[in-house]
């Protein structure tokens, strides 16, 4: 003992009657887990009476509860050399939590997303408890597809396998790889070349890695899901079934017709230019950089090199999200052309007469005088001036063809 030290080595017939008293006297508390009782409940006594020193995680539990072929199988692949330098991390090896993710993928690849019930913790248990006594011929076959899905991710995504991108922001336009593991990426990274072989993804990985980019930046939901609530069954479901719609029309669909560019057109432009071909800034990173359709791909802009441009992640999210808000804001009836006129310099732009925003020079702008303000500074005023943009911009007035302040406007 650490305490006490003067009653080590000592018989019960050495301690004193006192001592001797209390261990007579104290009642032993014992619980008996019939062997009949749901095998759930079994674990959740398990876990809860686990209050040692070191408290065991679940898949070390899960090693005592459910002993059996499908943990042998586990406790194989957990020393596959692949794999481990995709998670390279010794004390989840040493703690059972590489056979943990296996099982995921297993439960996961075939139930398949469709029949998942949270929690996953109860989902996983369930498959190895199910599984328990798996024969030779089963265990074969699920070996095999582990090991395919792993070469298959260490071909497509190597050191960044299970981590996610964040892309920048205003202060710092420059993304940044996550080097926390990612299991909501675990889960459809594995379980997404599930139903491929080798010679269909090989061809395609690097539109299949920057299509997982893209997602990862630019695509709210798929950011949610593997952000928010991940073991819910509405994320679990959406970002699988995003990415398996992802790879379905990538590996099923003619390379001319695929809008993302391949990795070369951006190797090959990022080669040559580092700097954002929007915000003009250098990108520090080739992961951080996409290839943007000069002429949209939505206005028939085709995927090729003259059509091409390299910019941040983030600054083109920026520029789509301002196209958008163009389409659904100035393709309507409240929409007129506008002008102003500065230093003998005439320039035009769009004015929506419901809500006030401008367009000009391709950018948004919320008020006519933020909008104002940028024409006057394109055409050669010092940054500092200050423009009143209803008496700047004028339009022309249909019934009685005068040119008109903008101001007219909203006295109506």
């Amino acid at each position: 003992m650490k305490v006490l030290l003067e009653l080590n080595k000592k018989k019960y017939s050495d301690l004193s009657r006192d001592l001797q008293q209390k261990i007579n006297t104290t009642t032993l508390h014992t619980i008996i887990i019939k062997k009949e009782s749901p095998e759930d409940i079994k674990f959740e006594i398990f876990e809860r009476l686990n209050t040692g020193s070191v408290r065991l995680n679940e898949d070390e539990i899960r090693n005592v509860v459910y002993r059996g072929n499908y943990l042998k199988l586990l406790s194989e692949l957990e020393e596959d050399e692949t794999f481990h330098k995709l998670v390279s991390k010794d004390n989840y090896k040493k703690r059972m939590v590489y056979r943990g993710m296996i099982l995921r993928f297993f439960a996961l690849a075939e139930k398949t997303y469709l029949n998942y019930k949270p929690s996953i913790k109860q989902f996983c248990n369930k498959d190895l408890r199910d599984n328990r006594n798996m024969p030779a011929e089963k265990r074969k076959e699920y070996s095999q597809r582990f090991k395919k899905c792993v070469e298959l991710v260490n071909s497509v995504f190597g050191e960044y396998a299970f981590k996610r991108f964040v892309f920048g922001n205003e202060e710092n336009r420059n993304g940044k790889w996550n080097n926390n593991l990612n299991m909501s990426l675990f889960d459809i990274q594995m379980c997404g070349f599930v139903r491929y072989e080798k010679h269909q993804i090989i061809p395609k990985a690097d539109i299949i890695r920057e299509s997982l980019l893209h997602l990862m930046t630019q695509n709210a939901k798929f950011i949610d899901s593997i952000e928010i609530g991940t073991s819910d069954k509405s994320a679990l479901q959406t970002r699988f079934k995003i990415w398996f719609d992802t790879l379905e029309k990538i590996v099923g669909e003619p390379s001319s017709e695929i809008r993302i560019f391949p990795y070369s057109i951006k190797q090959h432009l990022y080669l040559i230019d580092k700097s954002c071909k929007i915000c003009g800034q250098q990108i520090s990173n080739i992961d951080d950089a996409e290839v943007d359709h000069i002429i949209p791909y939505s206005k028939g802009g085709e995927t090729i090199m003259s059509n091409a441009q390299i910019t941040h992640r983030f600054c083109n999210r920026q520029k789509s999200n301002q196209t958008a808000v163009m389409e659904i804001v100035f393709d309507n009836d409240d929409v007129i052309d506008i002008f102003a006129s500065y230093f003998g310099e005439t320039i035009k732009a769009k004015f929506n007469t419901k809500n006030h925003i401008i367009q000009y020079n391709g950018k948004i702008y919320e008020t006519p005088s933020a909008a104002g303000t940028k024409a006057k500074i394109h055409m050669g005023a010092h940054e500092d001036i200050s423009t009143n943009g209803w008496t700047f911009w004028k339009y022309t007035d249909k019934n009685d063809g005068k040119d008109k302040f903008i101001d007219e406007l909203r006295k109506k």
